[in-house]
């Protein structure tokens, strides 16, 4: 089994929860792959510092580099390419890499995914999610 995970607005929101529960589903030989916008370099030091465990990563802004996509950078080194590129990219990641399901906090990559997706959000106070 393989399941995706977003960094931003997911683990990092509640990086305790994320660390145990990707322990718990690498011990019975479950697959993480690491979904992001950011640059590896910048995601791999989150991660690290979050106690995070993964076997692969996925950067955005790193595929569209080594595809060739034209990539504007503004004056704070954010990446800009089409919405329409940028939100169908996890998708298209999880299709070709076989995820069996992914979580994210963002609605607007749900339309692009074939592999089953689940939103992530917290509603209320719930102690376990701290």
């Amino acid at each position: 089994m393989k399941i995706g995970i977003d960094i931003h607005g997911t683990i990092n929101r509640f990086p305790k929860f994320f660390s145990m529960l990707i322990k718990i589903l690498r011990k019975i030989k479950v697959e993480i792959h690491i979904t992001t916008g950011v640059e590896e370099k910048y995601a791999i030091k989150e991660l690290e510092r979050l106690g995070i465990e993964y076997d692969y990563l996925f950067s955005i802004i790193e595929y569209h580099k080594e595809i060739g996509t034209p990539i504007l950078w503004d004056d704070y080194e954010h990446p800009w390419i089409s919405d329409y590129l940028w939100d169908k990219s996890k998708g298209d990641y999880c299709k070709i890499n076989k995820i069996n399901i992914h979580i994210d906090d963002s609605s607007v990559y749900g339309k692009y995914f074939e592999t089953p997706y689940i939103k992530f959000f917290k509603k209320g106070k719930n102690k376990w999610m701290k």
